[in-house]
C-alpha cells in the first residue's frame, strides 16, 4: 500500500511540473501585432520562397476587408499574371492562388502553412513546416 502511495505522490508531481511547463511555454509568446507594411513584407518573402523567386518581383496591389493581403507576378519569359494572396495572423501565415480558368481563389494551402516563431520591431523569422525552412525578414 505505501509503494502504491508513492507512486500516486510521483505521478501527481509529474502531471503538475507537466502542466506547468505548458503554461510557462504559452506565456512566452506575446500577442502582436502586425502593421499592414510588415504583412505585405511578410506576404512578398513568403510568397517567393514557396515559388523559388526573389520577394522583390512581387507588387502588392491590395489589402481587403478582412486583412488578406494581394501580391501578383509577371512571369518575363511568358507575360503571364500570377496572383496570390496571403492571411497572416500573429501566429502563422497561409497562401492561396486566384484560378484563372475557374474566375475564384484557389483553397488555403494548408500543407505549405508558415509559422511566424519570432517578432520584434523592424524584424520577423518565420518557418515553413513542410520544408523545416527558417526565414529572416526584415521589416
Amino acid at each position: 500500500m505505501n509503494y502504491l502511495k508513492k507512486t500516486i505522490k510521483y505521478l501527481v508531481a509529474f502531471f503538475i511540473l507537466i502542466v506547468a511547463i505548458k503554461v510557462a511555454d504559452n506565456s512566452e509568446r506575446p500577442n502582436i501585432t502586425l502593421s499592414d507594411t510588415d504583412k505585405i513584407t511578410l506576404c512578398k518573402s513568403y510568397i517567393a520562397n514557396i515559388f523559388h523567386r526573389q520577394p522583390s518581383v512581387y507588387s502588392h496591389y491590395k489589402t481587403d476587408e478582412e486583412g488578406l493581403i494581394y501580391v501578383r507576378f509577371i512571369r518575363p519569359n511568358d507575360g503571364t499574371l500570377w496572383v496570390n494572396r496571403c492571411k497572416i495572423t500573429s501566429e502563422n501565415m497561409l497562401w492561396s492562388t486566384y484560378l484563372k480558368d475557374d474566375k475564384k481563389w484557389g483553397r488555403w494551402r494548408v500543407e505549405d502553412k508558415a509559422n511566424l516563431t519570432e517578432y520584434e520591431p523592424n524584424r520577423a523569422e518565420y518557418e515553413i513546416i513542410k520544408w523545416d525552412l527558417k526565414v529572416k525578414v526584415n521589416l
